[in-house]
């Protein structure tokens, strides 16, 4: 990914936890020169190393990329919105403001009782709010139908691209405009917006 200086994210807890937040990523992997993309929610556990864990239903090949020598690229997208020209006070052209973190990694398929625990763990992450949480009873056909994994991250790049290059009084435009907004992503791009004006 190309990121210039000034869009650089180097804090590694903010990174992971944008990631965590916006969890439904993009998985890709190279076969025999042929790129395949999966669209995922994936868990990411942050210690030592970086793993992330996710699973795929079985009838999908891609499964089988997934193995100990290949490199793949997760892709997380954040938040994102187009900028005005006419927000700013002095000249400027049109521009997109976004998050991106791509996570390089090696990845191996889990066995049956790591698969079970993945999906266990995306269960309580977002049934939690439910009004009534659902319990996963998944008959052992039905796990025979999916297939586990694990991906141990090797290396991070991650652009927040926030109108770092421009005045402050520019950046404090934006971030009343995309919270007048209304829209979901908007409001929250502002919002990272202005946790990096406290950085």
């Amino acid at each position: 990914m190309y990121i210039t200086e000034a869009f650089k994210e180097k804090d590694r807890a903010r990174i992971i936890a944008l990631a965590n937040e916006f969890a439904f990523a993009s998985l890709i992997t190279i076969n025999e020169g042929v790129p395949s993309a999966s669209h995922l929610p994936l868990l990411i556990e942050s210690g030592e190393k970086t793993i992330i864990l996710g699973h795929m239903a079985k009838l999908n090949e891609q499964w089988k990329d997934l193995q100990e020598d290949n490199e793949v690229l997760v892709i997380f997208q954040g938040p994102h919105a187009y900028i005005s020209p006419s927000i700013y006070e002095g000249f400027a052209v049109p521009t997109w403001n976004y998050t991106a973190i791509h996570m390089y990694g090696t990845a191996k398929v889990v066995k049956k009782t790591k698969l079970k625990k993945i999906i266990n763990s995306l269960t309580d992450k977002y049934e939690k709010e439910q009004e009534t949480p659902w319990n996963p009873k998944y008959p052992e056909r039905m796990l025979d139908a999916i297939v586990g994994f694990e991906i141990v991250v090797n290396r991070i790049e991650a652009k927040f691209k926030l109108s770092q290059n421009r005045e402050e009084g520019d950046r404090k435009n934006i971030i009343i405009n995309l919270n007048k907004s209304g829209t979901e992503s908007e409001i929250a791009l502002a919002k990272i917006m202005e946790e990096n004006e406290l950085q």
